[in-house]
């Protein structure tokens, strides 16, 4: 990230998101959008917390994201904003930079979106909004379309 976000809780939630993206959500045993919902979820989307070890202000970036995301801002968009805005950025502008929306409607409906999850927040992607990406060497490892599957294995195990 050239510099920028480093040691921030905004740099620390796109760096988490980039690594479950490119990774199968190696990262899910480390949620911390959970955390910051029991924790009242406080609001770090109006402001950045200078550090990337607070699991709230981490927790509040990893849920924004997924929802930013689910309002179909792809990664590939919100990594060079996020970069572009530096370390004195917030959610909120990269809300209004990609909306066209302005700072003060983030926090809001970012609430209001949260609010409305059947489930609450269970996890860092709690809209469901990201999938992960596929690197070649798994593609390699998927069998062809149309290709025969092995027999299922007998015993205690569904079929």
């Amino acid at each position: 990230m050239n510099g920028n976000l480093c040691g921030l809780s905004t740099g620390e939630a796109l760096s988490r998101w980039c690594a479950a993206t490119i990774s199968n959500n190696a990262l899910s045993d480390f949620a911390t959008a959970p955390q910051w919902a029991q924790d009242g979820k406080p609001d770090f989307v109006d402001k950045t917390d200078p550090t990337d070890q607070n699991a709230d202000s981490t927790g509040c970036g990893m849920a924004f994201l997924s929802w930013l995301m689910s309002l179909s801002y792809s990664l590939d968009k919100i990594a060079p904003a996020m970069v572009a805005l530096g370390d004195a950025g917030t959610l909120a502008q990269l809300y209004a930079n990609l909306t066209s929306d302005t700072t003060a409607n983030a926090w809001p409906k970012f609430q209001s979106a949260i609010q409305a999850l059947p489930n609450g927040v269970t996890s860092d992607n709690p809209f469901g909004a990201a999938q992960p990406v596929q690197t070649a060497s798994a593609r390699a490892a998927k069998p062809p379309a149309g290709a025969a599957k092995a027999a299922a294995p007998t015993g205690d195990l569904p079929a």
